[in-house]
């Protein structure tokens, strides 16, 4: 894990990273770090002794920088366990449109579920990994519902 340091700047709290760190973190050298700072693409604060410090509003900025400009899409997911719990539903997703709106993120879709899936009264919660009873076949219930969850994802997305 990389050093983290942190100062009070304005009244907050802010977590920022050495110049060396940063190249790390966005896969740049120091030089092109450098460079950025004198074409002004990508400023960095200073220290008071006058080094390069980077915040992680600098980090998302880089990021725009050394990534593609491809268009990436926002899907959120919200899920209940049965009808009884759709307020719930509900307030999940006042919860993060919140979130998304603090974030400034703009919302592609919304994936709502409620009650999916094969119900297994023998699983517990905390049972990850199991053995399905018609099929024989060991399924990972977080890696099920990720793969679900990515395939109703790009659906949404080419539609």
């Amino acid at each position: 894990m990389l050093d983290k340091h942190s100062f009070v700047c304005e009244n907050a709290l802010m977590n920022t990273y050495s110049v060396s760190e940063f190249s790390k973190i966005v896969g740049v050298s120091v030089k092109t770090l450098q460079r950025w700072d004198r074409e002004k693409k990508l400023i960095p604060l200073r220290s008071l002794s006058n080094r390069r410090v980077y915040t992680e509003e600098h980090l998302s900025k880089a990021v725009g920088i050394t990534i593609s400009k491809k268009e990436r899409k926002v899907i959120v997911y919200t899920r209940v366990s049965s009808q009884s719990q759709k307020n719930d539903l509900l307030n999940q997703k006042r919860m993060l449109e919140q979130f998304c709106s603090c974030k400034g993120l703009n919302v592609d879709g919304w994936i709502e579920e409620i009650g999916g899936g094969f119900k297994n009264p023998d699983l517990e919660l905390s049972d990850r990994i199991w053995t399905c009873p018609n099929c024989n076949e060991t399924h990972d219930r977080d890696l099920n519902a990720a793969i679900n969850i990515e395939r109703e994802a790009m659906r949404l997305v080419s539609s």
